[in-house]
């Protein structure tokens, strides 16, 4: 008992911590801002290191070397912590593919891409065929061709719970990311944000009850509904919940 309650205990004291840190503590938050730029460091030196390793061993040319992540993190941004969170902060992750035999060195792209899509377009620069998976091919876009593969991406915090909630209060929603817009529905509630990214990139002017972006609400809600049907999304934690424990039952876990 007092084995399982040290970690319970721990990462209690520790949310509660951040919760200070992001409410009014600058101090604080300048020691978890430290703490994330020493690993960022740290990560740096080690990839300078599989670099170094590749040219090495004289097959840097024909390696496919991909640095991404799977989620941002707030990090105080909004007063906010940890990631689950629709703003920029959150939801933008790095995506570095070095490979000198087709993508130009420095080359950059804004061709909207979600995790999903780094499978088929790493195959799809290798020349390998892909199955049939929901990502998208974006290589077109990586080795200096059309970037409008796609015009907006899904994102989503799909259940409640863990950090998210306890540090920021955040409950579940589903939302789309054009290349210039950001919008959210918060599940049992509507239309939650609404951000044009181009003209506030902080994302402090929240847009989602003016009357003259009306329309433009309406839309991207009309886009996230159509991207939500194409992967399945059933739109509400009841139902996710309930899909999630018909799979345990069938994979034996009660």
């Amino acid at each position: 008992l007092l084995a399982r309650d040290r970690p319970s205990k721990h990462l209690a004291d520790e949310r509660s911590r951040q919760r200070r840190a992001y409410d009014d503590d600058e101090s604080l938050t300048r020691e978890i801002l430290h703490g994330y730029y020493a690993h960022t460091v740290a990560l740096d030196d080690c990839i300078g290191r599989i670099r170094a390793s590749l040219s090495e061993l004289g097959i840097a040319r024909d390696t496919i070397l991909v640095f991404s992540s799977d989620h941002g993190d707030m990090l105080g941004s909004h007063r906010m912590g940890s990631k689950q969170n629709p703003l920029e902060e959150s939801i933008r992750v790095p995506l570095l593919v070095e490979y000198p035999r087709s993508v130009p060195a420095g080359r950059r792209t804004d061709a909207l891409c979600a995790p999903i899509d780094i499978m088929p377009t790493l195959l799809s620069l290798a020349g390998l065929s892909c199955p049939a998976v929901d990502g998208k091919d974006l290589a077109a876009a990586a080795v200096g061709g059309v970037a409008d593969q796609q015009d907006a991406v899904p994102i989503m915090k799909m259940l409640p719970g863990g950090n998210p909630y306890t540090l920021n209060a955040l409950t579940p929603w589903r939302g789309v990311r054009t290349k210039r817009h950001t919008y959210v529905h918060l599940e049992d509630y509507g239309p939650w944000l609404l951000f044009d990214n181009q003209e506030d990139p902080w994302q402090l002017e929240n847009l989602i009850d003016k009357p003259e972006h009306r329309g433009l609400r309406d839309r991207l809600d009309e886009r996230m509904r159509e991207l939500m049907a194409e992967a399945g999304d059933p739109g509400t934690t009841a139902a996710v919940q309930a899909y999630l424990d018909e799979r345990r039952k069938r994979a034996g876990g009660g």
